[in-house]
Parts: structure tokens; sequence; C-alpha cells
């Protein structure tokens, strides 16, 4: 918003005004309270160039929030994702051991029907074993254990 001066001793102070704002520098040959145009061009010329900082200062910091805020985004999408992958091999395991459990029934099942098949057809065909005979099995099976240990 740079005001347009009518003379060049005007625009030459308004411009020094700016400088030495900018370059935080105090010219002394200016005063506040003159009724010169130089001078009142001169400290238009820093509080000008104070405004422009300002903003400036506004813009980096909005520019820094905004940034801020696009990394806490980040962060909350790839936690979201992270509890997401967690849950679903969470579930994966849980099917596992189901599956597992399952196939370990089914196992049971299967042993227990061959079981109960076995002791049918030993029921239904039963065999007479003398005590004698009964022992010499005992004793082969021990020797048997012992030999495998």
């Amino acid at each position: 918003m740079s005001r347009h001066y009518y003379t060049s001793d005007e625009r030459d102070a308004f411009n020094q005004g700016k400088r030495d704002e900018e370059e935080h520098r105090r010219n002394y040959e200016y005063d506040r309270y003159s009724s010169k145009d130089e001078d009142r061009a001169y400290f238009e010329g820093r509080k000008e160039q104070e405004e422009e900082e300002q903003r400036r200062r506004e813009e980096e910091e909005e520019r820094e929030q905004q940034e801020l805020r696009r990394e806490d985004e980040r962060y909350e999408r790839q936690m979201e994702e992270r509890r997401r992958e967690e849950e679903e091999y969470e579930m994966y395991l849980q099917r596992e051991d189901e599956r597992q459990y399952e196939a370990e029934l089914q196992a049971l099942e299967s042993l227990s029907l061959q079981v109960n098949n076995d002791l049918l057809e030993l029921e239904g065909n039963p065999t007479s074993i003398t005590e004698q005979e009964l022992f010499m099995q005992i004793e082969e099976d021990e020797r048997n254990n012992v030999d495998e240990i």
C-alpha cells in the first residue's frame, strides 16, 4: 500500500523509512512530530514496512500451523491404518486358531470312532487268553519298552 508522493524528497524519505524499519535502524534526522512532508513520509514508510513484516509473520505462522495440521492428519491416518492392520491380523489369528481347533476336534472324533469300532470288534469277537499267555505278553511288552529306552 505504498502512497504516491509528489516530490522525490518525500518518495526518498518514504523508501528510507521502509529500509530503516526493515534493517531495524533509526534515522534521527527525521522528526516524528514534525509537520514536514518528508518527516511524515519517512515514518509512514517505517509504519508500512512494519505492517508488511507483521503480515509476513502472520502468513508464515499460518503456513506453519497448516503444516502442523497436515502432519497431525497424516499421523492420525497412519495410526488408524496401523490399528486396522492390527485388527485384521488379530482376526486372522483367531480364524487360524478356530481352524486348528476344528481340525483337532475332527481328529479326536475320528480317533474316538476308531477306538469305538475297535472296542465293538473286540466285544463281538472275544478271544480267550489264558493267564499265562497274558503274563507272557506283558513281559514281552516290558522288554520292548526297556529296549526302546
